[in-house]
């Protein structure tokens, strides 16, 4: 016969397993619910090692198991959904901000160009009524036809000296061949009655040297040359010559014809002073 304690075994045994495998299941359902919170959350918030209840982890009452995952799957949609749009969101932003800086520094390069370009025009205005303002600008000379020229004009002026009938004919301030002048008088036109507004600046040593021994072949051609400048720009001798046509022309005209023959004599003197010869033929 068995004893009590021999029957009881089988039952603590039976309980025992039953025990067990309760145990089993139970870690089984923990570790079940546990993953399920982990694709749940999907790594928004830090996870238990116990079973929490978390809103929307278990299903609803009457809610079936494909429901309750698709209710799970939606909700995990939406919250990444919601974190692209965000994202998005920043992404456009900071395109725009960018828009907007690019477009003050071209507003800001526009501003500048526009800036320059009234600043050159203002400055071509100045330059331009300064221009008016001055007047024409005196033409460079060209010293060959300029002394061809005054050649020429001697030559005429002297024929008419060896006439009786021109010793009386007005000599006006247009009609002297002056050095450094060029052909076309700059004032007024050759027997006019104009003169000049102020007084004529004198030419330099350098220039009434060089306009004289133009073209000179030599020492002896350098000396003739200065000879006949002397005799024909020596105020005495060439109140002599013109007196009478200059008095018949106004003292307006003889004034200011006797002044610029004194000014071309005292620059010629000056020439010779400085040693032209040597200097030119150096």
């Amino acid at each position: 016969m068995q004893t009590a304690e021999e029957d009881a075994a089988p039952h603590s045994r039976s309980r025992a397993r039953g025990s067990g495998a309760g145990e089993e299941s139970e870690d089984e359902e923990t570790r079940w619910q546990r993953r399920l919170r982990e694709e749940y959350s999907d790594g928004e918030k830090a996870l238990s090692d116990g079973c929490e209840d978390v809103p929307g982890e278990l299903p609803f009452v009457g809610e079936s198991d494909d429901e309750w995952a698709d209710r799970i799957w939606r909700e995990m949609q939406a919250r990444r959904n919601t974190a692209a749009s965000a994202g998005a969101a920043v992404f456009i932003a900071d395109l725009r901000a960018d828009a907007a800086r690019r477009a003050a520094e071209a507003a800001e390069r526009s501003r500048q160009i526009l800036e320059e370009e009234q600043a050159k025009d203002d400055a071509w205005r100045c330059r331009t009524l300064a221009a008016i303002e001055a007047g024409p600008a005196t033409p460079t000379l060209d010293m060959a036809v300029a002394r061809a020229s005054y050649d020429e004009r001697w030559a005429q002026l002297d024929e008419e000296a060896a006439t009786t009938a021109a010793d009386l004919a007005p000599l006006h301030y247009s009609d002297v061949p002056w050095p450094l002048e060029p052909p076309t008088v700059p004032w007024g036109v050759r027997g006019s009655r104009e003169v000049p507004a102020g007084p004529s600046l004198a030419p330099t040593v350098e220039m009434l040297r060089d306009f004289f021994l133009l073209g000179a072949t030599g020492a002896p051609d350098v000396k003739r040359r200065l000879r006949i400048e002397l005799l024909r720009w020596h105020p005495d001798k060439f109140g002599a010559r013109f007196g009478r046509r200059l008095a018949a022309a106004g003292m307006a005209q003889r004034d200011a014809v006797v002044a610029r023959v004194h000014q071309v004599a005292q620059v010629l003197m000056q020439v010779l002073g400085r040693g032209a010869i040597g200097t030119h033929e150096g």
